[in-house]
């Protein structure tokens, strides 16, 4: 007899920490994706027509009012080419593994610490786990971006309005 309560207590004590666990993870899950809150921001706030570089698991920027280019698994660091873009959108799903280990890779964190020093950060996305989720999500304006950003601006603003 005491053997079999002993018995339904531990399968009880389990599916209660099985339970919780679950709980814990869909809480999670319903939270608003750091992915999600990058793009609707970079819809509201970047210049129309700007060029934007996209690394992997970085918002999912479809083309329209910005133009987005997909680069990959570390783009920023693999395309060499970034002078032509206005944006550049990091996520740490991509250089986190890099960064948080230069001594494993030396190279790769010494070339993301590049790209990061060479152009602005205008705006990071990081998760709290209480009101949003995801990876980070960083937004670099280039120093050639913002040369061409300004200009577009200045001619939007020198148009005349619609009556």
């Amino acid at each position: 007899m005491l053997l079999r309560a002993l018995l339904v207590l531990v399968l009880v004590a389990g599916a209660w920490q099985q339970a919780s666990r679950s709980a814990a993870h869909l809480r999670l899950a319903r939270l608003p994706d750091t992915r999600l809150l990058a793009m609707n921001w970079m819809q509201q706030n970047l210049p129309r027509r700007s060029t934007v570089a996209l690394e992997h698991y970085t918002p999912p920027l479809a083309a329209g009012r910005l133009w987005p280019t997909r680069l990959g698994y570390g783009g920023l660091v693999r395309s060499g080419g970034l002078a032509g873009f206005d944006y550049l959108v990091a996520s740490s799903g991509d250089f986190g593994r890099f960064v948080n280990h230069p001594e494993r890779y030396p190279e790769q964190a010494a070339a993301y610490q590049r790209v990061f020093a060479a152009n602005e950060l205008v705006k990071v996305f990081r998760p709290d786990w209480k009101s949003s989720n995801g990876p980070e999500i960083r937004v670099y304006l280039t120093p050639g971006g913002s040369r061409r950003v300004e200009r577009r601006l200045r001619r939007r603003s020198a148009q005349p309005s619609a009556p």
